[in-house]
């Protein structure tokens, strides 16, 4: 049983998954869209990272004399740290086409990128709604637990 992203909440830059770090970009992406796109960008490749390095540790043979449930969780660990580490430095250059990319439909949208709204670019909207969904997933869960 490995351990999930949203439960690592404390690595460098914190992915949107993890509650706080989707809060604080909900709030970014109001007040500054560029930075939103940048940072939403870094964290994808931080995805895109930690796939590619689960990938090449499923391809290499184990050899049974140290493997344990516990030594893939700390394996688990590692690659997101690294996968982190990686994007939020100079990274492989796939967050910067990303956020180059999202700025030119911007761009070609004809949205000034310093009022998300109906009329924000894609990326920017699903940030929003990914905070209002999970705003309401808390509320669910404190009624829940207030109902008890």
């Amino acid at each position: 049983m490995g351990i999930g992203i949203a439960q690592t909440g404390t690595m460098i830059g914190g992915l949107a998954a993890d509650s706080h770090s989707l809060d604080s970009l909900s709030r970014l992406a109001s007040k500054d869209p560029a930075k939103a796109v940048t940072q939403v960008s870094k964290q994808f490749e931080a995805l895109f990272l930690q796939s590619v390095l689960k990938s090449m540790r499923e391809a290499t043979m184990k050899s049974g004399l140290l493997d344990s449930p516990e030594q893939d969780t700390y394996q688990q660990m590692l690659d997101t740290q690294l996968a982190q580490t990686i994007a939020q430095n100079q990274g492989t250059g796939l967050a910067q086409m990303i956020a180059r990319q999202l700025r030119q439909d911007t761009s070609q949208a004809g949205t000034s990128p310093a009022a998300p709204s109906a009329g924000a670019p894609p990326m920017l909207q699903v940030i929003q709604a990914a905070g209002a969904i999970q705003g309401s997933a808390k509320n669910a869960v404190n009624s829940e637990k207030g109902g008890r």
